[in-house]
């Protein structure tokens, strides 16, 4: 699952990238997803444009 949704914020960060010239993820943050498998809890990191 955490592989899957790694691609799926891959695919958004192209087209924030392509849309604004802006990438949705920083250079250096190798994982915008992380999935904790005692609670179930997942994480999202990334930036929105403008702050």
């Amino acid at each position: 699952m955490e592989e899957v949704l790694e691609n799926g914020m891959k695919f958004l960060n192209g087209l924030m990238s392509m849309s604004t010239g802006k990438p949705l993820i920083p250079d250096g943050q190798e994982k915008s997803i992380s999935v904790n498998k005692k609670t179930g809890e997942v994480t999202m990191k990334f930036k929105l444009p403008g702050f």
